[in-house]
């Protein structure tokens, strides 16, 4: 990308600053509302049949019962998107181990298993691209369970000289679709392609063996961010 003065690239990150920061918003905003609060307009409802049924004990009992697992949902889709809003921190050191825990928190027993490997000699990342890198594959994971039903994802982290690549690729996108929806993965501004294209990675979404595979390669050698 080439800038005229610097004017121009003052207004270009700011608008790109501008355009990512919305649909961050955007995108919370749908989650909580999708996740949340229909929920808890679910509980509501329960509450107001408990008051009607108020002489019969079994029917109380089915629907407490029916909020607790409501109740239960809700507390962890508020815990979720809470680790998708916190800073990002680093226990580990390396880039492959953080992933790996990432991955572990992401588990959802009973619905929803993550693997993780990493292959080669991992390389010095600069914290921008540590934090950028780390905050794609949250998302792409998150993606996975919630839009394409997911039943396992795999994470593949790849050193080679010069290159990292990640690999992440679940089970749960139908094949009949898979084609319509990687091109318009492809063609999409969200903030997957904005982190990307902030720390010079590439993103491509391609047909895996059961579903999406989301290939990220990022340049280790030669890139400034």
């Amino acid at each position: 990308m080439f800038f005229t003065s610097s004017s121009d690239f003052n207004e270009r990150v700011s608008i790109r600053a501008a355009e990512f920061c919305e649909q961050v918003i955007s995108e919370m905003g749908a989650e909580l509302h999708d996740e949340v609060i229909q929920k808890l307009s679910s509980m509501l409802l329960h509450i107001e049949r408990i008051e009607r049924a108020a002489g019969d004990p079994s029917e109380i009992l089915n629907l407490i019962t029916r909020m607790r697992t409501d109740f239960d949902s809700v507390t962890q889709d508020v815990r979720a998107i809470s680790r998708r809003l916190n800073p990002v921190h680093f226990s580990d050191a390396t880039f492959g181990g953080s992933i790996a825990q990432l991955c572990d928190s992401m588990q959802r027993p009973g619905n929803g298993h993550i693997t993780c490997t990493t292959i080669g000699e991992e390389q010095p990342l600069s914290q921008l691209s540590f934090t950028y890198l780390y905050r794609i594959v949250q998302e792409l994971i998150h993606n996975a369970f919630k839009h394409s039903s997911a039943w396992k994802i795999n994470v593949v982290i790849s050193w080679t000289p010069g290159t990292l690549i990640i690999e992440v690729e679940d089970d749960g996108t139908v094949d009949a679709k898979i084609n319509g929806i990687t091109s318009i993965l492809q063609n999409k501004r969200n903030t997957l392609h904005m982190r990307s294209l902030t720390i010079n990675a590439t993103i491509r979404f391609e047909k895996g063996k059961r579903g999406l595979l989301v290939r990220v390669e990022y340049p280790v050698i030669g890139n400034t961010r």
